[in-house]
């Protein structure tokens, strides 16, 4: 089978070559490739006489790394066609942050040629050196070619690489600016491994100010305190939660449970949805945020128990979610979103397994508000063919129901009004199901749409110097059909 050997050069100085990349190098019996000659080892190279071949030219025609790295892991396993074994250099260690190996490794695994890694001594070795960082402590390695403010920890000793120019650096402070404060001192480190190392700290605002940043460029940030962040992510938020039910935290939230919380996420539920109906994004994220207080809030509180911990939580809905989207992260196929809805569906079926129902309607929650249980009620009836064909009917019904009410309304009988109302009310979801128009939403809109329009009558009323409260009905109704026009 076709063979590649893959060595790695060190960071700098030819004495962070291995002996054994040495030999294969000095040896002389495979063809030799190099991702890019522009290292200081390669002086070295040339020094001892050895012949290779680099792919410095590829990155003149292809500005995107990603393809970049594809190309070169292409050409090399055509190289190896060709030549049956060859050796490919790249800089540091094979296996440290080196995409053409990650690359090359996926070939292996389609059958396309065997890999063997020599590895040498990589740049994270001396970063983690001049740090004096242990591993075990716990280190983040990223890629300022890729990274994303979502894979920043400051929990962790952070190291980036490939920081290779002033816009990379100033792409990858921004970034950083999102969960380090301005001044958090970060370590940049140049040429490790070389007689031009550079090793400065700074605080985070000066990091693309530097007048030297080159493609030995990278960066050492160290853990960041809890309380010096710009930015958090749910896990923070967890430990943040576990801190205020723990022994010295708040003697509120030490007296939370399950049960006492329950009001307070229904009320986060609406203050989340009024802000998404008002368009406003700010309060958007911020009662998010509260309703994800709950979540973290309730996880803690099963974790202390012994029930579920947040990990159930996230495990559970990632789960349901894959297993429900089989024309995603699956083979299924669907043409539309009623056939994802039937799947869906038949899906929930299969998981129940041999659960036994009481009916139909069994699994629709008690404490859902009566419009939407309504429509729930509504749409399972549906499903097993028990509704009609045409909204007319359904219009047809309300017309019935009205006359219903109004019977009993004349002779005055509380219940049988009570009832009647009732019926009313549900046979207008099933209108607003059959027209696609959502009661609840339909109602919030009218609800808003009278408050807007009596707040602008008590203007109008104010700056006509009268005070509502001496206005007669009549009065007042003329001030709402002005406002209406």
């Amino acid at each position: 089978m076709n063979k590649i050997i893959v060595l790695g050069m060190g960071p700098g100085k030819e004495e962070f070559l291995t002996l054994k990349a040495y030999r294969l190098l000095k040896e002389g019996k495979f063809p030799i490739y190099l991702r890019t000659k522009i290292h200081p080892t390669v002086q070295f190279l040339d020094k001892e006489g050895i012949s290779y071949t680099s792919f410095d030219s590829l990155y003149e025609e292809e500005e995107d790394f990603d393809v970049l790295y594809q190309k070169i892991a292409k050409c090399l396993v055509e190289k190896a066609k060709e030549e049956q074994t060859i050796l490919y250099v790249v800089p540091g260690s094979p296996m440290v942050a080196e995409k053409t190996v990650e690359e090359l490794i996926e070939y292996e695994k389609e059958g396309l040629l065997s890999l063997e890694i020599v590895s040498g001594v990589s740049f994270l070795d001396l970063m983690m050196e001049k740090a004096k960082i242990d591993p075990s402590e716990g280190i983040l390695l990223l890629d300022a070619l890729r990274m994303d403010v979502m894979d920043i920890d400051p929990d962790q000793h952070t190291f980036i690489t490939q920081v290779y120019d002033q816009f990379t650096a100033s792409e990858t402070k921004l970034k950083l600016l999102e969960m380090y404060e301005d001044a958090m001192p970060i370590t940049v480190m140049r040429g490790l491994g070389t007689e031009e190392e550079q090793i400065e700290t700074v605080p985070l605002y000066e990091l693309d100010r530097l007048s030297k940043i080159d493609h030995l460029t990278s960066i050492y940030i160290p853990k960041a305190d809890l309380l010096n962040r710009n930015g958090y992510h749910m896990k923070d938020l967890l430990t943040v939660v576990a801190i205020l039910r723990g022994e010295h935290g708040c003697v509120w939230d030490k007296e939370q449970t399950h049960e006492s919380l329950l009001p307070q996420i229904i009320e986060e539920t609406y203050e989340y949805v009024d802000a998404a109906q008002k368009g406003d994004i700010f309060n958007m994220y911020e009662e998010l945020g509260d309703i994800l207080l709950h979540v973290a809030m309730n996880s803690q509180i099963g974790q202390e128990e012994g029930l579920f911990s947040i990990k159930d939580v996230t495990t559970e809905i990632c789960q349901k979610m894959i297993r429900r989207h089989p024309h995603v992260f699956g083979t299924v196929s669907v043409k539309d979103t009623e056939e994802v809805l039937v799947n869906w569906e038949n899906i929930k079926k299969e998981e129940k397994g041999n659960k036994k129902e009481k009916g139909l309607f069994d699994g629709i929650p008690d404490a859902y508000p009566a419009l939407l249980k309504a429509k729930k009620i509504q749409k399972k009836a549906r499903s097993v063919g028990f509704d009609w064909d045409d909204p007319e009917d359904a219009v047809k019904k309300l017309t019935e129901e009205v006359e219903e009410f109004m019977e009993a309304y004349q002779k005055g009988s509380q219940e049988s009004m009570e009832e009647e109302l009732g019926d009313i009310l549900f046979t207008l979801v099933n209108v607003g199901r059959f027209l696609s128009i959502d009661c609840e939403t339909a109602l919030i809109y009218s609800n808003n749409k009278f408050i807007e329009r009596f707040y602008r009558m008590e203007k109008q009323i104010e700056e006509d110097h009268k005070k509502i409260q001496d206005l007669s009905l009549g009065e007042m109704d003329a001030y709402w059909g002005k406002i209406k026009k």
